[in-house]
């Protein structure tokens, strides 16, 4: 990864802040009932369903940790020895 890279990815990051720090807001200033009662409803109705999907996830902790053994296995083979080297040293 050079710095180029590293530098466009750091950019991106501080871009997508302001963008971030709005959307909080709004579901703040909707899940207070300031946006009417509707909003409010769908937003709990959200976090309900939210939680649902976490709870219908927990325990499966073992597939996911082989599926990200595999994708950290493949990337590290797709990477030069020069790299592989410089990892295996950190």
């Amino acid at each position: 990864m050079d710095a180029k890279a590293v530098a466009q990815g750091i950019l991106e990051g501080i871009e997508s802040l302001p963008r971030g720090i709005v959307y909080s807001a709004r579901r703040t200033w909707q899940g207070a009932g300031l946006g009417g009662r509707e909003l409010k409803r769908r937003n709990e109705i959200e976090t309900e369903r939210f939680i649902k999907v976490v709870r219908a996830g927990y325990g499966i902790e073992a597939p996911l940790r082989e599926l990200i053994a595999v994708i950290i296995r493949d990337c590290y083979q797709r990477m030069d020895l020069q790299t592989q080297t410089a990892l295996s040293q950190n």
